[in-house]
């Protein structure tokens, strides 16, 4: 056994221990040393020593096995060794731990459509989208696949179909709720308006003010308990 596998082992060993002690703080160095194994696989990575990254990112997953990022990390090195299966299992591994991680969507679809697995690389590219900042170049590029793909495979084009379905029904409630709120933004200023005038006593123009309020957020409590004051005083004024 080589000496870096026995400090390795000896480190789990002293972990376990501590953490029957202390489960919380065990947890938090947990994190802090597989996020520093991750750190320097990484850097192995980023200088093509790819054993020397895999190494690296199997011992911070072993560490801490829900470390999502790492298994994406994982993905990219299996692919650069042309080990697609294994790079498969660890990109959905990494959406297993967190379903929200756009960039192991990103990672699953592009080796789906390098292995001409249309079908898949078009869902995952949907999802992707749905994930998503719409400003983000990934999303932006996410929805040039999915178009391209769409064009080669008529399954795909439905899938396609449906996500610029979806998209145009978000844009619509999106217009939608922007209305609402400037209406109820009008219907505030004719409001303030109407109070104004009812604290000045003059309740006629106040009511003027609080009918158009009224219409145009009908369901406002307060503007209607207002509107009703104005009118009973209104009636009651000499």
């Amino acid at each position: 056994m080589t000496t870096k596998k026995s400090c390795f082992l000896i480190f789990l060993a002293v972990f376990l221990y501590l953490s029957c002690v202390n489960p919380s703080w065990c947890d938090d160095s947990f994190k802090k040393e597989a996020a520093r194994y991750r750190k320097e696989g990484f850097d192995a990575q980023l200088k093509g020593d790819n054993n020397i990254a895999l190494s690296l990112y199997k011992k911070a997953i072993q560490i801490n096995p829900s470390y999502s990022i790492c298994y994406n990390d994982l993905g990219v090195v299996y692919e650069r060794v042309n080990l697609p299966y294994d790079a498969e299992k660890m990109y959905k591994k990494a959406i297993e731990l967190d379903p929200h991680y756009v960039g192991a969507y990103t990672n699953l679809a592009l080796l789906y459509e390098k292995n001409k697995n249309f079908q898949d690389a078009a869902k995952m590219w949907k999802r992707r989208i749905e994930l998503g900042d719409p400003a983000d170049t990934w999303t932006r590029k996410a929805k040039e696949h999915l178009e391209n793909l769409s064009r080669i495979d008529k399954d795909v084009y439905r899938i396609y179909e449906e996500n610029e379905t979806l998209q145009l029904i978000d844009q619509v409630n999106e217009n939608k709720n922007k209305a609402k709120v400037s209406v109820q933004a009008s219907a505030q200023v004719h409001y303030e308006r109407g109070k104004e005038y009812y604290d000045q006593g003059a309740y006629l123009l106040a009511i003027k003010e609080l009918n158009s309020a009224s219409t145009l957020d009908p369901d406002n409590k307060e503007i209607d308990k207002l509107l009703f004051d104005a009118q009973k005083r209104a009636l009651l004024s000499p």
